[in-house]
């Protein structure tokens, strides 16, 4: 016959350990009810005692058969962070992190178990570091190798739980780093002349300083000026020097002088320069300096140095002696200075 009323006990139970009971009513032969596991209940198997009772005392209890729940590892799912840095001959630190969700629980957090995550450059593995899984997250900082050329490697990231309570859902949680280019500034910053007389010639000796987030200590520096082209190597500071020999006569007239630099590995931007140098006398040896849009020029007279600024004098030199001219927004002199004296 169909039994169709009592009640039937179910117990959860961890070997000995109780760890909670629920009931169910009969009803046509079957009794169902639901079982709230405790948070955090480790992959396994636990028994399921059951036990039968009839108020009515219809029914009685002579066997009992009971049950198995297995609790088998949660998939989760793995999401690296892609990351991105700029070229550095040094040891950048790279932050790196991955979020891990729990698929089988909607809303579920994962706290536990670790993630290793491990940079590659094609197949050749550059490091790996070791993060805990805390909220859901995991973070570490990774120091990159000396002068990582600019371009893109993979970062992997492994889930592991040595509790076993977690496993991985996803089979290529993979992500790029992309180590990117630093950007450069290429100025002239210097031009100075050494007339030689005797074959109406000048040595045009050109200094330019190329300027970056990071160090620049390779590239060329190409200088065109004067109808000539002459390149320098960059120094470990970021300097590039050349020298050009030129006719006294293509200097009476101002001078365009462009300079570009190039780095051949790509690891730094190419950038550029152009200035334009107006010489008061090509004939006496002139050094001029270039700030942004500002020419100053200072020729060696004999031991008195004469300055210009823009083509117009604005100082002079001649022992421990200094005159400065200062001019209005007209270019009218306004004001003369001898040894900090206003004339």
């Amino acid at each position: 016959d169909t039994v169709d009323e009592g009640t039937v006990t179910f117990t959860v139970l961890d070997g000995t350990a109780v760890l909670g009971v629920t009931q169910g009513t009969v009803t046509d032969g079957t009794a169902e009810a639901n079982f709230t596991l405790p948070a955090g209940l480790a992959v396994g198997k636990y028994t399921i005692a059951v036990s039968y009772s009839d108020s009515s005392g219809n029914f009685t209890d002579v066997s009992d058969l009971n049950g198995i729940l297995t609790i088998t590892p949660a998939k989760v799912l793995i999401t690296a962070n892609p990351v991105s840095t700029v070229y550095s001959p040094k040891t950048p630190s790279l932050a790196l992190g991955a979020t891990i969700t729990d698929t089988s629980i909607p809303g579920g957090i994962v706290n536990e178990g670790t993630v290793l995550f491990t940079i590659l450059n094609g197949g050749t593995i550059l490091g790996s570091v070791q993060a805990a899984v805390s909220n859901g997250t995991a973070n570490a900082n990774f120091t990159l190798p000396p002068g990582l050329a600019a371009g893109s490697y993979t970062i992997t990231a492994s889930y592991n739980d040595s509790q076993g309570n977690y496993t991985t859902g996803n089979d290529d949680p993979n992500t790029t780093l992309t180590v990117q280019a630093a950007a450069t500034n290429a100025q002239l910053i210097q031009a100075s002349l050494t007339p030689n007389l005797a074959t109406l010639t000048a040595t045009e000796t050109l200094i330019a300083h190329v300027n970056s987030s990071t160090l620049v200590n390779q590239g060329t520096v190409t200088f065109i000026l004067s109808g000539q082209t002459v390149s320098a190597n960059v120094d470990g500071n970021g300097n590039a020097v050349a020298n050009v020999v030129l006719p006294l006569a293509d200097l009476l007239s101002p001078q365009v002088i462009n300079i570009t630099y190039i780095d051949p590995a790509h690891n730094l931007t190419a950038s550029s320069d152009m200035k334009t140098a107006s010489w008061q006398s090509p004939l006496l040896p002139s050094t001029a300096t270039f700030a942004s849009n500002t020419q100053t020029i200072t020729e060696d007279l004999f031991g008195i140095f004469v300055t210009f600024t823009n083509g117009v004098l604005t100082e002079i030199d001649f022992g421990p002696n200094r005159l400065v001219f200062s001019y209005n927004a007209f270019g009218q002199l306004t004001q003369v200075i001898f040894n900090g004296i206003v004339l």
